[in-house]
């Protein structure tokens, strides 16, 4: 069987993410199922800390964060905010360009920080 994608979790919660994305680099992000929704949990900037959490809506086929953008899959939502991330962080932190970090997927198999 394929294996899901390192940044996608099931049935996990919003404490569970945010414990999650603690010691991971601002920008990193994971989607997560809860209940019946789809949030994409995101680490802010630095100078904002904590992360934002915002609801993925699922529309027949197709996937959106943003009414202007929508996607027929998950991987082509991740793929275009991951290569809009300048645009994503604008949007959602308002901040001068040189402190919006890139948008990079979690990837639990790769830890950025020593759990030490």
């Amino acid at each position: 069987a394929e294996q899901p994608p390192t940044w996608f979790f099931d049935n996990f919660s919003r404490k569970q993410a945010v414990s999650a994305l603690e010691r991971q680099l601002p920008g990193t992000f994971l989607i997560r199922q809860y209940k019946d929704k789809l949030i994409f949990t995101v680490k802010r900037p630095t100078i904002l800390t904590g992360c934002n959490h915002i609801g993925i809506t699922i529309d027949g086929e197709n996937y959106s964060i943003s009414e202007s953008e929508a996607f027929t899959t998950l991987a082509d939502l991740v793929r275009h905010y991951q290569t809009d991330w300048l645009h994503f962080g604008q949007r959602l932190w308002q901040l001068p360009e040189s402190d919006l970090p890139v948008l990079s997927p979690y990837d639990s198999r790769s830890r950025m920080y020593s759990d030490a």
